[in-house]
């Protein structure tokens, strides 16, 4: 890449950056969604593999003598710099750390107008911002309630059918539905502020377990239930349905039989572990008779030129 490339790459960037940040200003009460993805745009621009190439070259000191490296470590420092600032500035962090602007707590919902309303109980205060509303996944951020009105609202939703993998803390509950919604509580009793996020489950179908190499690393699941989302060369990620604790158990234990036990972390509801040629295994419990499985080759990350190989 030439002077004239670089820099003209530079100023484009430049330009998609003073956009994000104007965004970012009128964004401090409503977060935009639109405006994470000016930000991942702009960090498709960043990773152009012209541009990783040039980071990854092995020459040494490479960076400090050509100077239009300095342009796209700038550029590159600008976006990380942008996303700590998005985020620090918006009610998108979880979990709650208690550092919290309330000078919008007089902020109000309408419940009618929120996607899951009909599957929950209205909660008693209308104060509070809506952090995403449809079918998917729903979020709410609901200020003004005391720890009573907190725990009579986990009463109403198990009333209202969320009472399948239940768990529940003081402060904390989790719990699906028959529908596979997924539904989570927390209440910081600090600031009076509850959340509420609704999450809808993987639809699901028969099956078929792939007969691709990567997948035929892994025993075949029992159930006849679930779905592949990816199956290829560099990865295999499925939903088993019709499994409960005990059968993901089974599973993790077949999968050590198959070779993955190097590195190995299991865990109450999830496992992780290598075989001997690296190959990257992850079963998760997710609650509602459903785990998930991701099996993938870690080699397929990076070209030998340092770009991704998709």
């Amino acid at each position: 890449m030439g002077d004239e490339s670089i820099r003209a790459e530079y100023d484009a960037l430049n330009s998609g950056v003073d956009d994000v940040i104007a965004d970012i200003r009128l964004s401090f009460e409503s977060p935009d969604e639109s405006v994470l993805n000016k930000i991942a745009d702009l960090a498709a621009q960043c990773s152009r593999c012209e541009v990783f190439e040039m980071i990854t070259k092995k020459d040494s000191g490479s960076i400090g003598k050509s100077p239009q490296m300095w342009i796209i470590v700038l550029s590159a420092s600008l976006l990380f710099v942008l996303l700590v600032v998005y985020f620090r500035t918006t009610r998108w962090d979880a979990p709650y750390t208690g550092n919290i602007d309330t000078a919008d707590d007089n902020a109000t919902f309408n419940w009618k107008e929120i996607v899951v309303s009909d599957m929950l109980p209205e909660p008693e205060s209308a104060y509070g911002h809506v952090v995403a509303n449809s079918q998917i996944y729903t979020g709410l951020h609901i200020y003004r309630v005391t720890q009573e009105q907190y725990t009579h609202y986990c009463e109403a939703c198990k009333e209202s059918g969320f009472t399948i993998d239940a768990e529940e803390a003081e402060d904390s509950f989790r719990a699906f539905n028959d529908q596979r919604f997924e539904l989570s509580l927390s209440y910081f009793d600090d600031t009076k502020m509850m959340y509420l996020f609704v999450t809808a489950g993987e639809n699901l179908e028969t099956l078929i377990w792939p007969d691709s190499e990567m997948a035929q690393m892994l025993p075949a699941p029992e159930s006849a239930v679930g779905k592949i989302k990816q199956d290829d060369v560099a990865k295999v990620v499925a939903y088993v349905g019709n499994a409960n604790i005990d059968d993901f158990n089974v599973y993790v234990r077949l999968c050590e039989e198959k070779g993955f036990t190097v590195d190995s972390i299991k865990e109450e509801k999830r496992f992780f572990a290598k075989n001997q040629d690296n190959i990257e295994l992850t079963v998760e419990y997710l609650g509602n008779s459903i785990f998930y499985i991701t099996l993938e080759d870690m080699e397929y990350k990076l070209d030998e030129d340092g770009c991704l190989e998709w």
